[in-house]
């Protein structure tokens, strides 16, 4: 073989590995959004059957999941339409930030979820793992002059009756997600609000995910509920209004 055909067999092989390591739906958001719903979808069919393919179908999940949204920054604009009938994802109202929240199946009666959140700081898309009680149903928006916060929603499931939920404050920041501590709880500054609740005591209430946590745009006031002794959700709400600065109680 004279170095001519050499020289054209290496290009040709060097295109050919391009090609083959290089997925063909690199653009085709939908083909990946169909990549991951089924790979989700075999996940709850091993729920207390067989443990060691519930954790392998869980585990390749959370590698695609977490591959896709990091190696294509298009994802982030995506709508997900069909993943979002398995898996939770919620968008602030500017766009900036996106949380994909999933159950793993792994926890029993006490379900573990895991989130990701994307987000944009510039012109750079960025992801990372990020905790809460449980999955995400809702993103909030607050503007300042020289800030945006982010009130996140979320959900624990700790048992058929026991559950709860949290309203986490974030901020983008330096290329970060940064938690911050946005709410004036009697004197003490935290980045969060939760409370636990008997599920029962409002399980006939149709919406789904329940919305317990109320938030009035207009007047920055937030609403959370009252939870009696027995874990009961009563009808009463205790408001905490933006001052500019944080969140204070209402009284």
């Amino acid at each position: 073989m004279n170095k001519l055909v050499l020289h054209y067999w290496s290009v040709f092989k060097t295109l050919a590995l391009v090609f083959l390591t290089t997925p063909v739906f690199t653009q085709n958001l939908d083909s990946i959004e169909k990549d991951l719903v089924e790979t989700y979808a075999p996940i709850s069919s091993f729920f207390r059957i067989d443990y060691d393919s519930l954790q392998f179908y869980s585990q390749r999940f959370d590698q695609k999941i977490s591959t896709y949204l990091e190696k294509y920054p298009s994802t982030f604009k995506h709508p997900f339409t069909q993943l979002k009938e398995r898996c939770f994802v919620t968008t602030a109202a500017d766009g900036l930030l996106r949380i994909y929240s999933w159950d793993t199946w792994l926890g029993g009666t006490a379900h573990i979820f895991k989130s990701m959140a994307q987000f944009q700081s510039e012109e750079t898309i960025f992801l990372e793992e990020i905790g809460g009680m449980g999955f995400f149903s809702e993103i909030y928006t607050v503007k300042t002059r020289q800030k945006t916060y982010y009130l996140a929603v979320s959900h624990g499931i700790f048992s058929t009756a026991d559950a709860g939920q949290s309203l986490d404050a974030y901020t983008i920041e330096q290329n970060e997600l940064r938690p911050v501590e946005l709410f004036n709880t009697k004197g003490k500054m935290s980045t969060s609000i939760s409370f636990e609740f008997d599920f029962f005591s409002v399980v006939e209430r149709p919406e789904r995910p329940l919305k317990l946590i109320k938030y009035d745009e207009q007047k920055k006031i937030i609403s959370i509920p009252v939870i009696a002794k027995n874990g009961a959700v009563t009808e009463l709400f205790t408001r905490y209004r933006f001052n500019g600065k944080y969140f204070e109680e209402v009284k």
